[in-house]
């Protein structure tokens, strides 16, 4: 982040690090809260919707390039699989799960984007980014309960 300053990246990290913080909060506090799984997805869904189309009007995005099949697929892929339903999984697992386990699950998804852009892409790891996920991967796995056996 800081050898790269100057292209301006270091905001995008900035938000993302303000991101996983609120997503953090949103976990611990929804454990304590009596709203259900599917009521706390459509909320998620509603108000992120509502977001999206306040600042459509601020940013010119214009919906209407899109094709119907185009909408049609985002909605799909993005509002109702990655939006609802995979709220839904985690709001539920924080229900029967408690905080701590689901939210340690969710530190893997910066490791799984940086083997994806390698796996998929052919992006290139550097060793400061193997190290990284060597470190989140051993802090997940012991934040999850893998206990090592002492001989």
């Amino acid at each position: 982040m800081l050898a790269n300053a100057t292209s301006g990246a270091w905001r995008g990290h900035i938000l993302f690090t303000m991101a996983s913080m609120f997503w953090a909060i949103y976990t611990v506090r929804y454990r304590f809260s009596a709203i259900g799984p599917v009521n706390a997805a459509a909320m998620i869904c509603f108000w992120s919707t509502l977001a999206l189309l306040l600042t459509s009007l601020f940013t010119g995005l214009d919906f209407s390039r899109l094709s119907t099949q185009e909408l049609l697929i985002q909605v799909v892929l993005q509002g109702v699989l990655t939006g609802f339903l995979s709220t839904l999984t985690y709001v539920y697992a924080i229900r029967e799960l408690g905080a701590t386990r689901p939210a340690t699950w969710a530190a893997l998804v910066p490791v799984l984007a940086i083997l994806g852009g390698w796996v998929y892409l052919g992006e290139t790891l550097t060793a400061f980014k193997w190290l990284a996920v060597a470190v989140v991967s051993i802090g997940v796995a012991l934040a999850s309960g893998l206990r090592l056996r002492t001989l």
